[in-house]
């Protein structure tokens, strides 16, 4: 959790920053359909990052 935190602060690049909240948030038990809601991204964009970890 740490080294999102630290990625989320060291980074410019909104895509990346949307990415890793998802991930962080995922892990700190949102839903899919509220991350979805909050970041304004798609469950399958969700879904795609946590596939990647």
């Amino acid at each position: 959790m740490e080294e999102l935190v630290k990625f989320i602060q060291s980074n410019p690049d909104s895509r990346e920053i949307k990415r890793a909240l998802a991930v962080q948030m995922v892990l700190k038990g949102y839903l899919y359909r509220q991350i979805a809601e909050i970041l304004s991204v798609s469950d399958s964009f969700i879904a795609q990052m946590m596939a990647s970890i």
